[in-house]
C-alpha cells in the first residue's frame, strides 16, 4: 500500500506494510470513535491466524 498524504510519520508515496487486519488508524490520525475496536485488533489477527493454521 501506498501511503496517504496523511499517513502518520511516513512521507507522501512511501511503501508501508500493514497488517492484513488493519484499522483506518494504522495509516491515518483520524478522529474516528473506533478505539475500541482498535484496542482488540491484535487479538483479532491472533485469533484470524491461529484459525487459519498460521501459528
Amino acid at each position: 500500500m501506498r501511503t496517504p498524504r496523511r499517513a502518520v510519520g511516513t512521507p507522501a508515496g512511501t511503501a508501508v506494510l500493514l497488517p492484513a487486519l488493519a484499522g483506518h488508524s494504522d495509516g491515518y490520525v483520524t478522529r474516528c470513535p473506533g478505539a475500541a475496536l482498535g484496542q482488540r485488533l491484535p487479538a483479532l489477527r491472533e485469533t484470524a491466524a491461529r484459525l487459519q493454521g498460521r501459528t
